[in-house]
């Protein structure tokens, strides 16, 4: 069945959806809660970030990171990122199509931290997480969606994917789910045995482009585009702030040193001067 957009006739389907649409939905709806800042804070580099807005903000740009790192995966492979699943507005971060089979991906950014894996636990920093069960729900939950709409059993299997993290350990038990670091999703997928042809990615990879596939309302109309320019202008300003926060620290410690060095310069010239004054 073909959905098209009423105000166009255009198929709609997700081949075209932004990495991280749904946090990013989520990011600038908190953002626009918050009171633009003040010339003051702008010029010391306040962070324009809604700090119930942060956890938001860093799932946009660690989905975003790992959309970038899929799309090296080449030919006959297809990616759909951020796709609406149910009616609750969740979504799966990223679904992968290719040779080795049918995969969710479920993409954490947690910066300078420690990951530990096994059997079904998954700790961060020493706090359990229930990232490995979610994740085998939601492999489950798109099993029974995408086998439903191409008419055959597919089974589709669940990764997650650490963004940032400083270091990933593993326990003398095999993760019930595959845990990797950004940097080797890639080389993951491509060893992986071949168990489809051409033929069926295509096949399997349309069905799942369409938003009928997941969501009770086939037809759903984002703004995507608009939604997207904004949270890139936010993450402008965001960097901006960095930035010169940096600056401001630097700045500070040069004063510091400045302030230290004319000091021993003045305790010095008096330790001079006594010398020379003594008989």
């Amino acid at each position: 069945m073909t959905i098209t957009d009423p105000r166009g006739g255009v198929e709609l389907t997700l081949s075209a959806r932004g990495a991280g649409y749904a946090a990013i939905q989520q990011c600038l709806e908190l953002q626009a809660e918050v009171a633009p800042l003040t010339s003051l804070e702008r010029f010391f580099g306040a962070s324009p970030l809604a700090q119930n807005a942060r956890s938001w903000y860093l799932g946009a740009l660690g989905e975003i990171v790992v959309a970038e790192k899929l799309e090296r995966l080449g030919d006959g492979w297809r990616v759909i990122n951020a796709v609406p699943v149910g009616a609750a507005g969740s979504d799966i971060d990223h679904v992968v199509v290719g040779p080795a089979g049918v995969f969710t991906i479920n993409t954490k950014a947690h910066a300078n931290k420690r990951v530990w894996a096994a059997g079904h636990a998954l700790r961060i920093n020493g706090f359990r997480q229930d990232y490995i069960r979610n994740s085998q729900h939601e492999a489950a939950r798109a099993t029974r969606l995408l086998s439903a709409a191409v008419g055959r059993p597919i089974i589709v299997t669940p990764l997650i994917v650490m963004v940032g993290i400083s270091e990933l350990n593993y326990g003398l038990h095999k993760p019930e789910v595959d845990v990797v670091i950004s940097r080797g999703i890639v080389r993951n997928l491509r060893r992986r045995r071949p168990v489809l042809t051409p033929d069926e990615v295509t096949e399997i990879a349309d069905v799942a482009s369409r938003r009928g596939t997941w969501h009770r309302d086939a037809v759903v109309l984002d703004d995507t585009q608009r939604h997207v320019e904004r949270f890139e202008r936010l993450r402008r300003q965001v960097d901006a702030a960095t930035r010169l926060r940096k600056a401001w620290t630097v700045l500070g410690r040069l004063v510091i040193v400045g302030a230290i060095v004319w000091v021993c310069i003045g305790l010095l010239d008096m330790i001079t001067e006594t010398l020379a004054a003594s008989p």
